[in-house]
């Protein structure tokens, strides 16, 4: 929590720009080996993790910095007209492609009941970005380990950055993204 408020979060925060930053609990921190069927957001470790941080910023008074930190595993934000869904991605049938991650994308919309420009997903400790950003596989905040090495995940420590931009050109407020590596923060 310290390294990633003082090292990521307060310098970002210090550019002065509005930053959105989206909480989503994932499963390897979850209490037994069931994974939650009801609200599976709010009974991962990761959940309250996000709420101290959370909790930090508004502290600190760093006011350009909002925080949505959903009890589901999913949510979505507005950007620019645009809705996007995040999601931690280990739900069954997700795999990191195109077409499952298209079908992903429309099954949350149906049931959110809106129309959606991309899906954000995480879970498989590496980068992908197809489709001019309509589906994007972030990193793995953490290195290899044990449970990632047996399924043959190759991370590295890292965050992602996605910009969008207020556009009438153009069909998405997606802009670009890039990975911000961790191993060498201290």
């Amino acid at each position: 929590i310290r390294l990633f408020f003082y090292k990521v979060i307060v310098p970002v925060a210090s550019l002065g720009y509005k930053i959105d930053i989206m909480g989503i609990a994932g499963n390897h921190d979850r209490q037994g080996k069931d994974r939650p069927v009801t609200n599976a957001g709010e009974r991962y470790l990761t959940y309250t993790i996000y709420k101290a941080m959370e909790m930090l910023c508004k502290e600190a008074g760093l006011k350009n910095i909002s925080w949505d930190v959903p009890i589901k595993e999913y949510s979505y934000f507005d950007m620019f007209g645009h809705n996007f869904i995040v999601e931690h991605g280990h739900a069954k049938g997700i795999q990191p492609n195109s077409t499952a991650l298209e079908k992903q994308l429309l099954k949350r919309a149906n049931q959110l009941g809106i129309i959606a420009k991309g899906i954000r997903i995480g879970h498989f400790h590496g980068s992908i970005v197809s489709n001019n950003g309509r589906h994007i596989v972030g990193p793995s905040p953490v290195s290899d380990d044990s449970y990632g090495d047996h399924l043959g995940y190759v991370s590295y420590p890292a965050m992602m950055v996605n910009y969008y931009i207020e556009t009438k050109e153009r069909d998405t407020s997606f802009y670009h993204s890039f990975d911000v590596n961790l191993e060498s923060v201290k």
